[in-house]
């Protein structure tokens, strides 16, 4: 009867994976019904106590909510001593992962082999890699070697073609396992990238980034990472071409106990000049021990199959990790982790996180913005599945980065989400 002049929160019938949400009861300015003077709320016919600002009547449970359907009854006096009562309902859907229809698949995105500065063949890379319990590998060879020849399946040609051979090798085994090519190229100022998913590779150094964009506006579909960033890249300046092929940034790279580094901070000041970059964690193999550490990067993906594969990857759904049994699961206003989120007429961010592992448990998840300020966190006392549901303003060009925090201080870090 008054659905024209009340709006009600959560919505009438809908669903929410929120297990404390605020209810609330905004009543518009009308001439039968203003000014609310008291008010009386039940919740699943329980009394609450519920707050009056103004117009607008809300409670927030203090304990969470059980999974399923909740009633809420409301009872209204208004200045002119009507009394208005009104009912609605809304469904609490049970947490789960919110990638449902998505797998997580465990491997590396930064490798070499003895074509460039590695150990072994790429086909003995894939093995290695297959039989240490990984989904995939990318052997990502140094470029100024990969023009040059050598005999394989006794025929000469480019140690391009020979790795592009024994990928493709490997694939055919139909094994549940992914192996891919790249390469490596440097630059001039700005240290080191990783291209994949092109057909054809640069021989030398960059020099000129303009003609690096052409390049990869040719080639259409190349992913390109920053690797190892060091401080150099801080003056690396926005370049709106650039952004659509340079999607990622090592947030951790090497293999240890041998040399880490942490390029969480660079992750955050590139941010900050606009790139849109996910979160992958490389252990740039120079020994013949692919995948023999926990730091991985973890691929969001409907399958293992190469063009899912690349979609997930293209889309940024991806996150560091440096235990190889973490499963993050991020929403924010229903968007996957590296989405680009527009305004909305609530103007509000609802982040659904939930972390499960099993082996490493979680002390706490951080939400992360412009600055590489903390904005909010939740402690969580070791456990092994980890759920938070939060919401934030919305503020136009925003970045937000999930972190978890293990006990043993181990962690993972989400590709970014943002705000246009």
């Amino acid at each position: 009867m008054y659905k024209d002049i009340i709006i009600v929160n959560p919505k009438n019938k809908s669903s929410t994976y929120d297990c404390s949400p605020e209810i609330s009861l905004i009543l518009l300015p009308h001439k039968s019904i203003n000014n609310i003077i008291n008010a009386k709320m039940y919740l699943d016919n329980k009394k609450v106590n519920c707050k009056i600002a103004q117009n607008k009547i809300s409670y927030t449970p203090f304990q969470k909510l059980h999974s399923g359907n909740h009633h809420i009854k409301i009872s209204i006096l208004d200045s002119y001593g009507n009394t208005t009562k009104m009912k609605w309902s809304f469904k609490i859907k049970k947490n789960r992962l919110a990638y449902e229809k998505y797998n997580f698949y465990y491997g590396i995105p930064h490798a070499h082999t003895s074509y460039s500065t590695g150990r072994g063949t790429p086909l003995e890379a894939f093995k290695y890699a297959y039989k240490r319990g990984l989904d995939f590998l990318i052997i990502t060879d140094h470029s100024k070697s990969l023009g040059k020849k050598i005999t394989y399946n006794s025929k000469q040609r480019s140690k391009w073609h020979a790795t592009e051979e024994q990928t493709i090798k490997f694939i055919k085994k139909g094994k549940h396992f992914l192996s891919l090519r790249g390469f490596e190229v440097s630059s001039n100022h700005y240290g080191d990238f990783n291209v994949i998913n092109s057909a054809n590779f640069v021989k030398s150094k960059v020099k000129d980034f303009d003609k690096f964009n052409h390049w990869l506006e040719d080639e259409k579909s190349a992913i390109v990472s920053i690797n190892h960033p060091h401080k150099y890249i801080e003056s690396f300046k926005f370049h709106k071409g650039l952004d659509k092929f340079i999607n990622f940034i090592e947030v951790g790279n090497g293999s240890p106990p041998y040399k880490y580094l942490n390029g969480e901070k660079y992750y955050y000041k590139l941010l900050d000049k606009g790139w849109h970059l996910g979160a992958i964690n490389g252990q740039d193999n120079h020994r013949a021990n692919w995948g023999d550490t926990d730091n991985l990067t973890v691929v969001v993906s409907k399958s293992l199959r190469e063009q899912d594969f690349m979609e997930a990857f293209k889309n940024r759904r991806t996150y560091s990790s440096e235990t190889r049994t973490l499963k993050l699961s991020i929403l924010v206003n229903n968007c996957h982790m590296g989405s680009i989120i527009k305004t909305n007429s609530t103007r509000e961010l609802k982040f659904n996180i939930i972390a499960e592992d099993k082996k490493n448990p979680i002390n706490k998840i951080e939400i992360i913005s412009n600055g590489g300020e903390i904005i909010k966190e939740k402690i969580f006392n070791t456990q092994t599945k980890a759920a938070w549901n939060t919401s934030l303003p919305y503020i136009s060009e925003k970045w937000y980065v999930i972190k978890i925090i293990h006990k043993n201080n181990k962690c993972g870090i989400a590709s970014a989400v943002f705000t246009e």
